[in-house]
């Protein structure tokens, strides 16, 4: 019977080739789309939810008691006496520190000392127990002074086949530093954390220091004895360890990771992030389901025969699983193909923005894994739809089955184009209002430079340990390129506050560069530059803080515990918003001022090389050269432009748009699809109704109406909603945005261009079967009936 199935399914997938096709590509596009975003928020998740003792371990905060504001930074003494004495309940403590980069260089018996680019944790006694860190054989090792471990994929990365225990390593130094090296022995190798986890690091080491009260530790952890809520060690805290801070305001509380992984802002990117890829997801089996309901029904007939002859329901459900089980089978060998495809075409994008790092990596397999499981949950709904359909034939009498049933009116179907529409509007809207915003924004900024300049600049950081005290011989050889027309120097030279009269901190940026800086980046300067250590050049936004506290025409201002003439204004940094008097009280509170000083020795370890037109690719080939003369291939070194470092700090309202402008495509797409489907149905169904009209002097007006205005009707009924959560949304949006203001929502314009956009698309489509239908000859529709 098998064989019997599969020849019927086969057969009914021919006669609906094109329909199947379709849902095939739109279940494979969708199911991507769902898969990709909810694989990053799984993997985001795993921080909460993939350790052992996840329902145990929590994070310790500092809170107050006059406001809600949480502080992950604990005081050294208010930890010590924490560790020293701890609160019943409490069955472990544990801190950390460490860098996500750090040059290392391993030592190999016989062979020449290799550094590799790694990061690492410094880690306490504890803190293996914690977060149940094993070895591949399952054995929890012990950590002891002089001794590092090493994950599993960084020990395979390293050592290739080698064992790496007992080999030693040491932190990488420059030339000119005289200190002693501290080496570690490999004692053990680890299982790789879980992806997504801060905590996963290529090297662990354990933290010998005393705990300094004058030093702040960022988020210690706690690991509960079992049956203890964090709500009692919270009482215990508060009880047990005084009130700190400068009002005596503040006191320690913990929070289980169960309880982080359900704070608002983490629960809502756990369930609106995906939200997007379902979206897509959804449009796409809509598709499917109106024809897989349509088809099961259009088979009334056929059904009723075969359990007239003799088929039982398990027989019917065979029949129709097979059809639904080819379709499913295949539309997993399309999105295994798409995975081949999209995710090396991802990475590409990503790099080309300096976007890509460890972080958004995906794991193939993973993702393969996961998808499968959702390809499970559509079929399972899929055969509650066949399962359906032979219910619905139990219930018919034989007569009723092979007659047929009179006509419905296609709720469930016109219901599903109805949201089919209503996600195409609200990616399409927001595509298009994204895209606004961000153009709206970058209009507000101080674009010194042309983006054609901006692709003629590289940035170069010489901060390895190997280039140490050479950066000034390798400025000068890339100086004396022939194809660099400029260098500049620029590093952050600290956080310094402006007090005002009313004893509040205004924070500002303290930008170190060289005295090229206004002809490098264009920037206008009322004055002129510093030239001595005590002279600055400030933006606009401080001499308004000046002039708030009564001071006209200002000649100097202390910041922090310096006093500085001020020689020079400008209106803002290059690529920073441009800020008016009131909006700059909104303005991020880390850039409410900035100031230009130059260094008191050349300071070269981040540089900005301007070439000369066409010959960018040149000077990138003699930079490495040049770089590579000191620094070993093992250790990575990148060049960016200054187009692709402001992509990474202001491209994020890009990123989204271009995101949403692919979604909104997609769907736009998949909903045609469903649409033309629909229409191809109703004006085939309904032909000779068609034909009888003509015959009575229906014109093609009449016929246009009677197959649009369900189309019109769907349209009007998907916007309003559709249109209405996308306004939200982008007002939402605009209020973050300090520089531009939320009345071009209200510009009635956006609105009619996207309304008028989706609505041409869909009448063309409508219209072209409607223009088919309509030339059909009335008398041979009734002949063929």
């Amino acid at each position: 019977m098998l064989k019997h199935y599969l020849k019927i399914a086969i057969r009914q997938i021919l006669k609906n080739k094109v329909q199947y096709l379709l849902s095939i590509i739109g279940i494979a596009i969708g199911l991507l789309c769902f898969s990709m975003t909810s694989y990053y928020i799984r993997r985001f998740n795993n921080q909460f939810t993939a350790w052992e003792n996840s329902d145990r371990i929590a994070n310790i905060y500092i809170k107050s008691t006059k406001n809600s504001y949480e502080q992950p930074y604990i005081p050294g003494k208010e930890l010590q006496a924490l560790i020293s004495n701890p609160v019943t309940g409490i069955e472990k403590i544990a801190y950390s520190y460490g860098f996500t980069k750090a040059n290392i260089t391993l030592c190999k018996a016989g062979q020449k000392e290799v550094p590799f680019q790694c990061s690492f944790l410094n880690i306490t006694a504890d803190f293996p127990a914690i977060f149940s860190m094993r070895t591949p054989e399952g054995q929890t090792p012990i950590l002891k002074p002089g001794e590092a471990w090493i994950s599993e994929s960084s020990a395979k990365k390293m050592f290739g086949d080698e064992t790496p225990l007992g080999k030693t390593l040491y932190f990488s130094q420059a030339d000119n530093d005289t200190s002693a090296i501290r080496y570690s022995t490999i004692s053990a190798v680890i299982r790789d954390l879980p992806d997504g986890v801060q905590e996963k690091k290529d090297l662990y080491f354990l933290e010998t220091s005393t705990i300094n009260p004058e030093r702040r530790y960022e988020n210690p952890v706690v690991l509960l004895d079992k049956d203890v809520s964090s709500a009692e060690i919270n009482q215990r805290l508060q009880k047990q360890i005084p009130a700190f801070g400068n009002e005596n305001d503040n006191y320690l509380a913990v929070r289980t990771l169960k309880e982080e992984m359900h704070k608002p802002d983490n629960l809502s990117a756990t369930l609106l992030i995906p939200v997007i890829g379902a979206l897509i997801l959804v449009a796409a089996m809509i598709n499917f389901l109106k024809f897989c309901i349509q088809s099961f029904y259009n088979r009334t007939r056929e059904l009723s025969l075969r359990k007239c002859l003799g088929s039982d329901s398990t027989g019917l459900f065979c029949l129709l699983f097979s059809e639904i089980a080819i379709l499913f089978i295949l539309s997993a060998l399309v999105s295994l193909a798409l995975i081949e495809w999209v995710i090396p075409v991802y990475y590409q994008y990503l790099a080309s923005q300096e976007l890509i790092d460890e972080d958004v990596f995906i794991h193939t397999p993973t993702l393969i894994w996961q998808e499968m499981e959702y390809l499970c949950i559509l079929l399972i709904i899929c055969l509650l739809i066949a399962t359906w359909a032979i219910f619905r034939i139990r219930r018919l009498s034989l007569t009723e089955g092979i007659k047929g049933t009179r006509r419905e009116k296609h709720g469930v179907r016109n219901f599903m184009l109805g949201v089919q529409l209503f996600i195409c509007f609200l990616f399409v809207a927001g595509a298009i209002g994204l895209g606004s915003i961000h153009n709206l924004v970058d209009e507000k900024r101080n674009n010194t430079l042309t983006e054609e300049e901006c692709t003629r600049i590289w940035k170069i950081e010489l901060w390895e340990p190997q280039l140490q005290g050479h950066e000034e011989e390798i400025v000068s050889h890339i100086h004396a390129l022939a194809g660099v027309k400029d260098i500049l120097s620029e590093n952050i030279g600290g956080y310094p506050d402006y007090i005002t009269k009313k004893e509040e901190a205004v924070h500002g940026i303290q930008h170190v560069v060289s005295s090229n800086y206004p002809d490098f980046m264009n920037l206008k300067i009322e004055g002129r530059m510093p030239q001595a250590p005590n002279e600055i050049a400030v933006s606009r936004s401080l001499i308004w803080e000046l002039e708030k506290d009564g001071e006209k025409n200002p000649s100097s201002v202390q910041l922090g515990d310096k006093t500085y003439q001020i020689t020079g204004i400008y209106e803002q940094m290059p690529f920073e918003p441009l800020y008016t008097k009131e909006q700059i009280v909104k303005a991020n509170q880390y850039h409410r001022f900035t100031f230009l000083s130059v260094p008191d020795k050349p300071n070269y370890s981040t540089v900005y090389v301007k070439c000369v037109p066409g010959q960018e690719q040149n000077v990138r080939k003699e930079i490495l050269r040049i770089v590579h003369n000191r620094l070993p291939e093992s250790i990575p070194f990148e060049l960016t432009t200054k187009q692709e470092e402001r992509f990474r700090y202001n491209g994020g309202s890009e990123l989204m748009s271009n995101m949403f402008t692919l979604l909104s495509v997609i769907s736009l797409i998949i909903t045609i699809l469903g649409i033309y489907s629909a229409i191809t149905l109703d004006t085939h169904s309904r032909q000779k109704e068609v034909a009888i009209r003509k015959i009575n002097g229906a014109g093609p007006r009449v016929i246009a109406l009677l197959f649009g205005k369900l189309y019109i009707r769907l349209l009007i009924i998907a916007a309003i909603p559709s249109l209405a959560i996308v306004y939200l949304f982008l007002h939402a949006l605009t209020d973050s945005e300090a520089v531009i203001s939320p009345g071009w929502l209200n510009n009635p314009l956006i609105w009619l261009e996207i309304i008028f956009l989706t609505t041409t698309i869909v009448c063309v489509t409508v219209a072209y079967r409607i223009w088919l239908i309509s030339r059909l000859n009335p008398a041979e529709t009734i002949k063929t009936e």
